[in-house]
């Protein structure tokens, strides 16, 4: 059987879809070469984005699709793109959060951005249209680049 290297999914907003999303992607980026700790943190970052489209990008109660581009290159570089029509939000111009006071001190929110970016090689978000493309990448085995902490938005 070949091997894929690419695969698009859709999933309703519902956090029902989070576990099949984070298996798929799981054994996706395992036949890339990843190990048990980059594939946990590409799942936490996935964990993350998914729950937060799914909770706060819409403005109804309806029914909205996400999509979920994945793409491997030979060389390991995985690129997972979620798609959606939730309101307008780049969550890479959120300021970091305070990780030096107590935690009772500090402001709620800020942490999981922190985390996908940097568990991840790079984050990108793009506003297309009425759809949000946020797009992260990771590296596994021959295809590490060197880490970019910081994403970037166009």
């Amino acid at each position: 059987m070949a091997r894929k290297d690419s695969a698009v999914l859709h999933f309703d907003n519902d956090l029902a879809n989070r576990q099949t999303l984070l298996d798929v992607v799981d054994a996706f980026c395992r036949r890339a070469g990843g190990d048990e700790q980059g594939v946990g943190r590409i799942r936490l970052a996935l964990d993350e984005l998914f729950t937060n489209i799914v909770s706060y990008a819409y403005d109804d109660d309806g029914s909205h699709r996400i999509t979920v581009e994945l793409l491997r290159s030979p060389a390991g570089m995985v690129t997972i793109t979620l798609i959606d029509d939730g309101r307008a939000f780049n969550p890479l111009d959120q300021p970091p959060p305070d990780l030096d006071s107590d935690i009772e001190d500090r402001a709620i929110g800020g942490l999981g951005i922190h985390l996908v970016k940097t568990f991840t090689d790079s984050c990108d978000y793009s506003r297309d249209g009425d759809t949000n493309r946020l797009t992260i990448t990771k590296g596994f085995g021959q295809a590490r680049p060197g880490r970019e902490k910081e994403g970037r938005a166009r």
